[in-house]
């Protein structure tokens, strides 16, 4: 019993049996029980000595007794990672002292949402328990495929690991590229394939800005654009009924619908004396701006009048600050040809007035004379020198091309031989030659003779 008791005062004294159970050290009591130094691993025991329990004014922890209400005291070797606790109670999982040994952590809780489970050890991710505030969540499994990863983070699109309901995952938010949303890319998906589509509306329709293919609506697509194409023909072409506008042809719009169409211009406007006139029809099909250059040569200047759809003949002369200083208009004679036009008999007698039989009568009286392209006198004399092509002469009523024309339009250089007229007064300055409605003579040098004109000729030929 002795032995006991020194026992009992040894370990009550130094805490020396702290983890071992009371039946390896204990001893025979009063009443034939077992007394032991108060530890049990984990386990508080009552004592056997005759000390009241509720006696804890004089308990002092840490001074090596195990005193009421102390399970334990091993003085300085009390610890919050050993044993016995600074508050001399054996350690148990819960009390908020990690034991070094025996726990990872201890929290002095029972949750099992935070950073230590109620069982001491620490909520790592795989453990299957989710760390609220530190894992998104925790599958307990290393499949990074599903919806936890493998580090506890959620598995979203752009994570660069394909999971369930993706097709694809190339790590990024761009939608431009070929996985967009971690679908793969495909026409009509919505999303704009860079240097793959032009364009996608996430839509099948043809008629809106993203055509079918994912190509750009462009005006000559050949498809209607609603609210922005009126037509669309396929072309680019300006000369249809629908140019490259693709609103339908229409006068005024700036392009000349000569395809089939009954325009001859399009300046932009319905202003007529302008060039175009109101109806979209030219107000010339000859024009010769003439001033002290060479602005008129070759043979060909006037074809476009010969082959001019209409029987009306309009002439106008403007000066240079554009005021029209003649104007008058008369009906065609016969039909036009290149080689006939107011004149059919053979090219070498052309000129001679006998021989005017398509002379045009002007509205004021003035008579209208043009050669034709291959008129020639025959002999070059100043006055069969009219001859060598094309030539437009205004006479007054008595009609003499060399004595008395109010006004001469033609190149010094005519077609037949390319040879040069001899005029008198001829120069490149009398491409075109008038003297305010008074008559000259061709074949006059000086005064009385041609007189250059700068300023605008134009003819026009269009239907009554």
């Amino acid at each position: 019993m002795q032995d006991c008791v020194s026992a009992r005062a040894r370990l009550v004294g130094v805490g020396a049996l702290i983890g071992l159970g009371s039946a390896g050290l204990g001893c025979p009591g009063p009443d034939g029980g077992t007394f032991s130094a108060g530890l049990s691993a984990g386990v508080e025991t009552s004592g056997s000595d005759d000390s009241d329990p509720t006696d804890t004014e004089d308990a002092e922890c840490g001074n090596g007794v195990v005193e009421p209400g102390e399970q334990c005291d091993m003085g300085e070797g009390n610890s919050a990672t050993g044993e016995c606790t600074p508050d001399c109670q054996i350690w148990l999982c819960g009390d908020g002292y990690v034991n070094a040994d025996y726990e990872d952590c201890d929290d002095a809780n029972d949750v099992q949402t935070d950073s230590c489970l109620s069982d001491c050890v620490a909520n790592v991710c795989g453990d299957g328990i989710v760390n609220e505030g530190v894992e998104a969540c925790d599958d307990g499994n290393d499949i990074q495929t599903d919806e936890c990863r493998n580090d506890c983070t959620l598995g979203t699109c752009g994570d660069g690991q394909i999971q369930d309901g993706e097709q694809c995952d190339d790590g990024n938010d761009d939608f431009g590229d070929q996985c967009p949303g971690c679908q793969f890319a495909f026409c009509g998906d919505g999303h704009t394939w860079l240097g793959m589509e032009q364009c996608d509306d996430g839509n099948e329709q043809d008629n809106d800005a993203c055509l079918v293919g994912c190509i750009e609506a462009t005006c000559g697509d050949g498809v209607v654009w609603t609210d922005n194409e009126m037509c669309d023909d396929g072309n680019l072409e300006d000369d249809d009924a629908c140019p490259s506008s693709c609103e339908p042809a229409s006068c005024g719009d700036g392009f000349t619908f000569s395809n089939g169409g009954p325009e001859t211009c399009d300046d932009g406007n319905q202003v007529s004396d302008d060039g175009c006139d109101a109806e979209c029809l030219a107000e010339f099909c000859f024009l010769l701006d003439n001033d002290e250059e060479v602005n008129l040569s070759g043979n060909d200047w006037f074809d476009a009048c010969v082959m001019e759809v209409g029987d009306l003949v309009v002439v106008k002369l403007a000066d240079e600050n554009n005021e029209i200083v003649y104007e008058a208009q008369g009906v065609k004679v016969g039909v036009w040809t290149q080689d006939e036009i107011t004149s059919t008999n053979a090219s070498t007698v052309e000129y001679n007035e006998n021989s005017h039989d398509q002379l045009i009568t002007l509205d004021n009286g003035d008579k209208l004379f043009i050669a034709g392209k291959d008129a020639d006198s025959g002999v070059y004399t100043c006055n069969t020198d009219l001859g060598n092509g094309y030539g437009i002469v205004l006479y007054p009523s008595n009609a003499n091309w060399y004595i008395n024309p109010k006004m001469l339009v033609m190149p010094l250089d005519g077609g037949v031989g390319g040879m040069a007229r001899e005029f008198k007064n001829w120069g490149p300055e009398y491409e075109v030659s008038w003297n305010g409605g008074a008559p000259m003579n061709s074949c006059t040098e000086g005064v009385g003779g041609l007189v250059p004109f700068n300023g605008e000729f134009t003819l026009r030929v269009k239907p009554q």
